[in-house]
């Protein structure tokens, strides 16, 4: 509730944004910042979830675009059904969750956007690999 609110109205968070942290697995992984993004590229990504906008395709299936957010900036992750009905569980807002996928530019709004490709929780994954002591 209070990081909300700091971001809502001082745009920031004062206190470390959500999707900060997770050390062992940034390491891992390979974890960038959304402003480190290049386009057509594999990218690995702590993402807290802001929005889910759920749609129907062509063959009635529910297909998901995840705005999420880390300390740099803003980034929308294209869910395609398949993935959406294994992962749709983990999308919630203020959630934060690890993102594998591939970066691209939209053809819509010619922004970077993110293709979904594996989701997991980062409190599981963190768990996977030893502090370095």
């Amino acid at each position: 509730e209070r990081l909300k609110l700091e971001e809502e109205y001082l745009g920031v968070y004062l206190s470390g944004h959500p999707a900060e942290g997770f050390d062992r697995l940034r390491l891992a992984k390979q974890v960038q910042l959304i402003t480190d993004i290049v386009p057509n590229q594999p990218v690995n990504l702590l993402l807290m979830i802001k929005e889910v906008r759920e749609i129907r395709t062509k063959k009635g299936e529910l297909m998901a675009f995840v705005e999420g957010t880390d300390s740099s900036g803003e980034i929308s992750v294209t869910v395609f059904p398949t993935l959406y009905r294994k992962y749709r569980n983990l999308f919630a807002v203020d959630q934060v969750i690890f993102v594998q996928g591939r970066s691209e530019i939209s053809k819509y709004n010619q922004e970077l956007q993110l293709i979904g490709e594996s989701f997991a929780d980062p409190r599981q994954l963190e768990t996977q690999y030893p502090s370095q002591t």
